[in-house]
């Protein structure tokens, strides 16, 4: 009779403990599920708040976090409680707090608060083993780490400029920009209009090589567009248009910027790739501070030697000027560029009529290689050409790989705009009978999303930009095409939304 009675009680409590425990175990895989959601919804908004967009999740992150029990209009808070989990229930509670930091994850470069931690805990009756341990209730608790991540992808067109009612994109009557390569979203407008983009009458873009596949890319738009069809836009197999979509971030915001270095210098050179054969032959510029910029006068042909041109002025070659990379020097690395930062000032390139012995298009690769096929370049450029180092995380470095970013097999950035620079309108200008080439990354933007570059075809390819991008409004005209090559490495900056922990 003892055993039985025993054995009985024994059963009993198992069984209430199992009823109980089954209870909390379901409770903790629902109380996740509402916890991904919040986090999730909660990276989203810092998404948008990190781009600069008025932000409809009603928190500002920060050190203090978020309670969402003393709040009522929290994006996120309401996304847990559609889930379930109402905050301002006495049994339950949910937190948001803003960490710096999480182990192993490289967070979204120049963003201050890149990461949430989502916390819910929900009081759970407890029915039979209450009997044993005395606690009606038993905290059950999730939680979930979200954020905006570092990582390197393919190259992009982005176009950054969030305000709403802005036109940000233009393509003028008649005018094509193709773009090559590149990631499976080729050409971002962040604008939050219903009129971000414009597209003049018999323009297009064609998309149709977009993509490391080469099949096509996509064409998203932070705002509420209708697609404008297949003929303004070419979009191959497998690009879309995408409205309205997620703004990106400028994946440099939070790039490292060189110290200004010793004066720059210039001097009449016979040699390193120039074509004159007599006097005054051509003006060699050495990297260095330059305090009012450089002019390349029309007439006169400049060669740029590798290494961090540190601007306080305009980058100007002007109609009828021409303009080359240094070139077999003692010395000479196909890995070596420029790096142009304006501290102020911008870039203005006219391509030019040239007559001078065309430069090999193999000059413009890292390993000096000729490009491949699909960017269509021809094998002798007879204008304007200027390239940036090769380096790893597709920024920059110096021309012994010292500074910033390490030596690698992809051109990084060529032309930098300081955030508080307030220059605005830099411009490159194709040629009809030449062709010319920028190869490296353009990130043209100043804080107050004031930077527009235009971009002027010409009536053959008479200019290429082979690299990323980055720019506050973008517009092109001449009613001609300009391409724009993208690297379909990954070997460029980027950030993304990701569930973490």
């Amino acid at each position: 009779m003892m055993l039985a009675l025993v054995m009985s009680v024994f059963l009993i409590a198992f069984v209430g403990f199992a009823t109980d425990y089954t209870n909390f175990w379901f409770q903790r895989q629902s109380i996740q599920s509402a916890t991904d959601a919040t986090c999730q919804a909660a990276a989203v908004d810092l998404l948008l708040y990190a781009a600069s967009f008025p932000s409809n999740g009603n928190f500002t992150p920060g050190s203090t976090g978020v309670n969402c029990g003393s709040t009522t209009n929290v994006a996120p808070c309401l996304i847990s409680q559609y889930n379930g989990y109402n905050a301002a229930s006495s049994d339950v509670t949910v937190n948001m707090s803003f960490p710096t930091t999480v182990s192993g994850v490289t967070g979204a470069q120049g963003v201050t608060w890149p990461f949430v931690q989502v916390d819910i805990t929900k009081q759970t009756p407890a029915y039979f083993s209450a009997l044993l341990t005395g606690h009606r209730t038993r905290p059950v608790h999730a939680t979930a780490t979200c954020g905006l991540t570092y990582q390197l992808g393919s190259g992009y067109l982005l176009v950054l400029r969030p305000y709403p009612q802005i036109t940000t994109f233009t393509l003028g009557t008649g005018t094509t920009l193709k773009l090559v390569g590149g990631s499976p979203v080729g050409l971002q407008v962040n604008a939050d209009s219903i009129h971000a983009t414009s597209f003049g009458s018999g323009s297009r873009a064609d998309l149709s090589l977009g993509d490391s596949s080469n099949t096509g890319s996509d064409f998203a738009v932070t705002g509420t567009q209708s697609d404008p069809g297949t003929t303004t836009y070419t979009r191959g197999t497998t690009g879309e248009w995408l409205s309205p979509d997620l703004p990106t971030l400028n994946p440099y915001s939070g790039m490292g910027t060189p110290s200004k270095p010793s004066n720059g210098t210039s001097a009449s050179q016979q040699h390193d790739g120039c074509p004159i054969t007599k006097s005054p032959y051509c003006t060699e510029y050495s990297a260095g501070y330059y305090s009012a910029g450089i002019s390349v006068a029309s007439g006169t042909f400049a060669l740029f030697k590798p290494g961090i041109y540190y601007m306080d002025g305009d980058l100007t070659i002007a109609s009828g000027a021409y303009a080359r990379m240094s070139t077999g020097y003692s010395g000479y690395d196909t890995h070596y560029g420029a790096f142009f930062y304006f501290h102020s000032g911008k870039p203005n390139i006219t391509a030019t009529n040239n007559t001078y012995t065309g430069m090999s298009s193999s000059t413009l690769t890292c390993n000096g290689s000729a490009p491949a096929g699909n960017y269509n370049i021809p094998n002798a450029l007879t204008g304007v050409v200027l390239f940036a180092p090769c380096t790893t995380n597709g920024t920059w470095t110096s021309a012994n790989g010292g500074d910033g970013d390490t030596s690698g097999t992809t051109r990084g950035i060529l032309f930098y705009m300081d955030p508080s620079n307030t220059s605005t309108n830099p411009s490159i200008t194709g040629s009809s009978t030449t062709v010319s080439a920028l190869v490296g990354t353009e990130v043209l933007h100043n804080s107050s999303y004031g930077v527009t570059l235009t971009i002027t075809g010409a009536a053959t390819d008479g200019i290429y930009t082979w690299g990323n991008i980055v720019t506050d409004i973008f517009t092109m005209t001449g009613a001609y095409q300009s391409d724009v090559l993208l690297n379909g490495t990954n070997s460029s900056p980027g950030n993304k939304v990701a569930m973490l922990e």
